[in-house]
């Protein structure tokens, strides 16, 4: 057992955790059965001084997560985890807590792909051809009004409805990908992470105004 930190989506190690980790582990012990690695120990949890805010410390109210990674050993070592799984937040002292242990990190990792996919295809194909159509073709087809409509603005008019549905479905998609928990500033999240929940959040303000602005002219 060794004692690191996570800054942002990187692991490092405490300086001076083989110090810290002599007195906060006890009666440790690792044994591998049936290709399975078990490890165990009692945990001193009351902290490393009021310097040190890497080290865990309890608090009677503080609720958390139970994380799991799996992957697979080599001789050297562990290798990254393949696999990863988080359950509800609870409070330490409910024992008998159940609920659900989160999504797991397949269905996780598709909901964030259908959620690039479904933005890129909102963003770079019908927006793009929407405003194509009301800037470029404005004069094609004059002849041709289904509706009473010319073909551009139908065109325009259900391109970017499109692209409003689909960042709707690609925002909830998100959403449920991290269990729909605040990502921007004051969160536990990257600062790329927290860069890009407001930029998205900017970009998808502008996006789903435009119909009440359109209904105003």
């Amino acid at each position: 057992m060794k004692f690191s930190y996570n800054p942002a989506l990187r692991n490092a190690r405490i300086p001076g955790e083989e110090t810290i980790r002599s007195q906060y582990f006890k009666n440790e012990t690792a044994v591998i059965s049936d290709g399975m690695m078990y490890c165990a120990a009692t945990v001193d949890v009351s902290g490393w001084g009021p310097s040190n805010g890497q080290v865990f410390t309890y608090k009677e109210n503080q609720r958390y997560f139970l994380l799991l990674a799996a992957g697979s050993a080599i001789t050297s070592g562990l290798t990254q985890h393949s696999t990863t799984a988080v359950s509800s937040s609870r409070l330490l002292t409910d024992y008998g807590a159940k609920g659900s242990t989160g999504l797991s990190s397949t269905v996780r990792k598709r909901l964030i792909k259908a959620h690039a996919i479904l933005m890129i295809l909102a963003w770079f194909f019908f927006v793009p051809t929407a405003v194509m159509f009301a800037r470029f073709l404005r004069a094609s087809w004059p002849t041709m009004k289904p509706g009473g409509l010319l073909i551009w603005f139908h065109v325009h008019r259900t391109f970017n409805t499109i692209a409003i549905l689909l960042s709707i479905a690609s925002f909830i998609c998100i959403l449920t990908a991290n269990s729909w928990e605040w990502t921007g500033p004051g969160s536990q999240s990257s600062d790329w992470g927290k860069k890009h929940t407001m930029v998205g959040i900017f970009a998808l303000c502008l996006c789903w105004i435009q119909p009440f602005v359109s209904a105003m002219r």
